[in-house]
């Protein structure tokens, strides 16, 4: 069964640079959702029109915070302090409703797995790990596509070069 997942603009961005966006298309695992911040941080059209061309498809949802839910209202508060708005807008919706959220920024991620716990959140690693793992892509293409993203610099210095190494 798939698993929610609300994706903040630094995943998309990242995947929008590489021309990989359709890898969102490719893996079964989750069910994409954006919230309007991050959707509205997406301002290059390598990025903004295949995402919104993915909303009119129905492969990614858009959501928002509900006033009705004090909870989720808390949480964007909370979280507003510690990032930026549209991450603290993905990562309040998610956390209020138990889904993933799927971002690169590292020191989000790091604040999430401090404050929330590990295993929240998902990045464009992850993706490409399902998709392999799913058959949608070959090792050695999901590689290719490693190696293309911005973030594979970070990846790199710490001596990780390939996928495989992750999984």
């Amino acid at each position: 069964m798939a698993r929610p997942c609300v994706v903040d603009a630094s995943l998309l961005i990242a995947l929008g640079k590489a021309g990989q966006l359709d890898l969102l298309r490719k893996t079964q695992a989750y069910e994409w959702r954006i919230a309007p911040i991050a959707r509205g941080e997406l301002k290059r059209a390598e990025t903004r029109q295949p995402v919104e061309q993915m909303i009119l498809e129905g492969i990614i949802k858009p959501v928002e915070l509900d006033s009705d839910q004090s909870d989720a209202l808390a949480l964007f508060a909370q979280w507003s302090e510690r990032v930026d708005p549209g991450e603290a807008e993905t990562i309040a919706i998610a956390s209020a409703n138990g889904w993933l959220v799927g971002l690169e920024d590292l020191a989000a991620r790091r604040q999430l797995d401090r404050v929330v716990g590990p295993g929240q959140w998902i990045n464009c690693a992850n993706i490409l790990i399902e998709a392999v793992q799913s058959g949608s892509l070959s090792l050695a293409k999901a590689d290719e596509i490693f190696r293309s993203l911005d973030v594979y610099t970070g990846y790199a210095s710490r001596g990780i070069r390939s996928l495989a190494q992750l999984m």
